[in-house]
């Protein structure tokens, strides 16, 4: 017969069962949560003025890739980036290549840091999907996640 504190016994197998399922669920939950930021070629130095694009894609309106601009833009504001319309004097211009784009569930994004002459400043993939679970993400997360791996790849922290 098992008492308290034993570590046999029909109660200790009914904890130890306990134990696995939530430790299952825990695994699962935060399992589903995606966010990728990988920096391809680093920044010599910190841009803290860009002007923000995302290159056209088949089947997706130009207004809608405005809006998401829009939406990723949001962070870099807040975080003191200041974001300008694009060709202005003095700014490079942060170019989005959409690799992976599920409205709503996931966005996955080559960023392109270009200087005024066209050359590349510097480079990074950002991933970020919508999940489930106890670290539930939803489509705002994934606007403001963009927007966060953005503002610390401009700031060369990389």
């Amino acid at each position: 017969m098992a008492r308290r504190g034993d570590l046999e016994g029909a109660g200790a197998r009914d904890l130890s069962f306990r134990v696995a399922a939530i430790t299952l669920a825990l695994a699962l939950g935060l399992g589903c949560a995606t966010s990728r930021v990988k920096v391809l070629q680093p920044l010599l130095v910190p841009v803290r003025s860009v002007s923000l694009a995302i290159d056209p894609m088949p089947d997706v309106p130009q207004a809608e890739l405005d809006d998401l601009a829009r939406a990723i833009a949001t962070p870099l504001v807040r975080d003191g980036i200041t974001v300008v319309p694009r060709g202005q004097e003095g700014s490079a211009e942060l170019v989005g290549q959409v690799r992976l784009y599920r409205p709503g569930l996931r966005l996955t994004v080559i960023w392109l840091v270009l200087a005024r002459n066209g050359s590349s400043l510097g480079q990074c993939r950002t991933d970020f999907g919508v999940s489930a679970g106890l670290d539930a993400v939803d489509w705002g997360d994934v606007m403001q996640g963009t927007g966060a791996a953005l503002v610390e790849f401009l700031a060369a922290k990389n």
